[in-house]
């Protein structure tokens, strides 16, 4: 499935994005995507506990006919140095992390599926 947003035209106005409505393309950058998600923490509690879930389930439950996807960079992941890697694996992806240990917010990870060779 895509990734797409609640602020997608057509969609609800849950918090919670929706799975599937990302256009259908044929090329390959179709399934490379970049999220903002202003902190996916494992540890996170109230409203923002759903993402990393979300995200781990929306990678992993595809479609066999259609290819998997690509690349997911997400920033804004507020992940410190006390959460560990195994903590945001992703089965299938390898994941890079630039964490922002000083402040409060910043970082990035990015998610490579295993066919892409790196």
């Amino acid at each position: 499935p895509g990734f797409s947003t609640s602020n997608d035209p057509g969609t609800s106005s849950s918090a919670e994005p929706s799975m599937g409505n990302a256009p259908k393309h044929s090329s390959p950058l179709s399934k490379v995507y970049l999220l903002n998600c202003r902190s996916i923490s494992p540890a996170a509690g109230g409203e923002t506990k759903w993402k990393l879930p979300w995200i781990q389930q929306s990678l992993l439950d595809t479609n066999p006919a259609e290819p998997p996807t690509l690349a997911l960079g997400i920033t804004e992941t507020w992940l410190k140095e006390y959460i560990t890697d195994a903590q945001v694996t992703i089965k299938g992806y390898s994941s890079f992390r630039a964490d922002r240990p000083a402040k409060i917010g910043g970082g990035c990870l990015l998610y490579i599926h295993e066919s892409v060779h790196i």
